[in-house]
């Protein structure tokens, strides 16, 4: 016996269902800035230049990772040693955060400790930067962590720093998204991480989520998150089916569709550190990444490897931090294992941390952790 009806409700249900998804992926969105990868150019930086200030050498160096794409970094080579009858420095290896690259201010922290007597490794992710990758911008946690795997490998191996840094004591350091990346990785290295500073880290994704759910201005509401999560069910579903993705702002006013809002003060600091000439940022950086991120970004969460990192952290929190706020992180330091494991409080926004007191603050207790414990 035959059921034509039901048989036809189910297509029926099935058309619209593939008609709405259709749709969602390629019908039109305003929140969606740009459909495609915009092209990387900027700084053409090749592999073994070198710059020198006072107390370091810095080289352009390649590493290798997925797929034989490489990633670009800055090895920062100390002219004086950590302490004397040092044969080799011990070293730190450095990325950046969310949406950022090593040009945006992070080399004044591979400068300040190397002028401690620290090798540094400062690296940019795949699709950053002068990183190779054909999808710019691409912000992918899980991505982010086989690059610091191919960095640090790069630091063991003779063919890459093995024979210029003591890899046997090395230190990890990451800000906001990385400061968590840095505690995963110290998670998985065990005790061949002998300090781990985290700054400002992101550390919890059902919090985040559960912070873009409030209303505004401490959260998205219930709009901002709908308009978000459509942009990032667009891309993932375009980039399902092998097409271009769909890009939305890194940062934007409040109540904008942005992976980050900001108040215009901390809009402006954002942007402070980055090069003034556009021309000089690594990969013709612009301000906008695949909106994949804002869905993903909430299935990661660091916090939970904090109890398996052996080595002593020091966390580094901004009091008035409404993006990775300064209550996660304290829980995270209480998850701290080794009994060297500390906090310090900064009166600072987010993007505050980066300059001035705040800076250097930050930086005194991060090269006292470095110097005590590797």
């Amino acid at each position: 016996c035959h059921h034509p009806a039901p048989l036809m409700q189910a297509a029926a249900l099935a058309a619209v269902v593939a008609a709405a998804l259709g749709y969602l992926a390629f019908g039109p969105n305003p929140d969606v800035v740009r459909i495609g990868s915009f092209v990387a150019a900027g700084p053409e930086r090749r592999e073994g230049e070198e710059q020198e200030g006072e107390a370091w050498k810095r080289v352009d160096v390649k590493i290798v990772s997925e797929g034989n794409e490489r990633c670009h970094g800055w090895f920062y080579r100390p002219k004086a040693p950590l302490a004397e009858g040092s044969a080799l420095p011990p070293v730190v290896v450095m990325a950046s955060g969310l949406g950022a690259q090593i040009d945006f201010g992070m080399e004044a922290y591979a400068e300040r400790f190397a002028a401690q007597g620290l090798a540094v490794l400062l690296f940019d992710y795949r699709g950053f930067g002068s990183s190779d990758g054909a999808i710019r911008n691409l912000v992918d946690p899980w991505r982010h962590l086989e690059d610091w795997r191919r960095a640090v490998a790069f630091v063991r191996s003779p063919e890459g720093l093995g024979r210029e840094v003591d890899a046997s004591r090395l230190g990890l350091w990451g800000t906001s998204m990385a400061g968590g990346h840095a505690l995963v990785l110290a998670s998985e290295l065990k005790s061949s991480v002998k300090a781990v500073v985290s700054q400002t880290p992101h550390l919890d994704g059902s919090e985040n989520r559960r912070r873009n759910m409030m209303p505004l201005p401490q959260g998205r509401g219930l709009q901002g998150a709908v308009r978000i999560s459509r942009a990032a069910l667009q891309d993932m579903l375009r980039a399902l089916v092998g097409m271009p993705p769909a890009y939305i702002p890194i940062v934007g006013p409040p109540g904008s569709v942005s992976l980050m809002p900001l108040e215009a003060p901390e809009l402006k600091l954002y942007f402070r550190k980055h090069p003034p000439d556009p021309s000089k940022k690594g990969g013709a950086w612009e301000n906008m990444a695949p909106a994949r991120i804002a869905l993903r970004v909430g299935m990661y969460s660091p916090i939970e490897h904090v109890k398996s990192i052996s080595a002593p952290i020091l966390f580094v929190a901004a009091v008035r931090d409404t993006l990775c706020p300064m209550d996660t992180i304290r829980k995270a330091q209480a998850l701290a294992q080794h009994p060297n494991s500390s906090l310090i409080q900064v009166d600072s926004t987010h993007f505050g941390m980066y300059y001035d007191a705040h800076f250097e603050a930050a930086c005194s207790a991060m090269v006292s952790h470095f110097r005590e414990h590797i």
